[in-house]
């Protein structure tokens, strides 16, 4: 008899630690589930992650512009082993949508790279949306990145996930909750 209540009771507290642990874990999931953001400093909406500024990147690319660089604004959220990055710089000068796409492009090009790039338009500015697929360490990622340029205002909008179809399909809805407000 005693050796039952005492299973009963070890029981029990594992049923409360699952439980607690359960909804722990959903507290913390609806906390960081993707919302609509925006970042004035950048002039961009978008539904993501809670994202937080990334002040020692900002303090990177400035010191390495050679001056060209007016103003930068790094963001960067991961949910979901998903990492959603925006980049907003106001350059001295008018920026070359093609030199964006070829740094991404030099970025992975050592990981089988393999990728397409697609003209558009985002609220009436020039965009090149690319999207490709990667290997790093056996593993099948994916990148979708859509850049947009507004005179001398330039946007790296950025999503790299693990490949799967319903990554792809929650990494195309941030891309397309782009909004620009400027």
């Amino acid at each position: 008899m005693k050796k039952e209540k005492f299973l009963l009771v070890i029981l029990t507290v594992l049923v409360v630690v699952f439980f607690a642990i359960f909804i722990l874990n959903k507290v913390k999931e609806k906390k960081n589930a993707p919302v609509l953001q925006k970042f004035d400093d950048a002039y961009i909406a978008i539904i993501a992650p809670p994202m937080k500024k990334s002040i020692q990147n900002e303090h990177l690319a400035k010191n390495t512009s050679n001056n060209k660089i007016h103003e930068i604004s790094f963001y960067k959220a991961k949910y979901k082993k998903i990492e959603y990055t925006i980049v907003h710089v106001k350059y001295h000068r008018e920026v070359n949508l093609k030199s964006g796409t070829e740094s991404i492009v030099n970025t992975f090009k050592d990981n089988n790279f393999i990728y397409k790039t697609m003209d558009n338009e985002i609220k009436g500015n020039k965009g090149i949306l690319l999207e490709g697929t990667y290997e790093l360490n056996g593993i099948k990622y994916a990148i979708k990145e859509q850049l947009i340029k507004k005179a001398n205002i330039f946007w790296q909008i950025i999503v790299i996930f693990p490949y799967s179809e319903k990554n792809n399909a929650i990494a195309q809805n941030y891309i397309n909750s782009i909004d620009i407000v400027i």
